[in-house]
């Protein structure tokens, strides 16, 4: 599950944060579990 969720990457530009690449279909089944969603990595 961690292993999983390292892949995450998020990018911090002039003003902005968005994810460096899509987020899975596992990683969202992980996050949901915690109660998370894409908008809470880039917040």
């Amino acid at each position: 599950m961690i292993a999983e969720m390292e892949k995450i990457r998020v990018v911090t530009g002039v003003g902005k944060v968005r994810l460096a690449n899509p987020v899975t279909k596992t990683q969202r089944e992980i996050m949901g579990e915690f109660g998370l969603d894409e908008g809470d990595l880039v917040a």
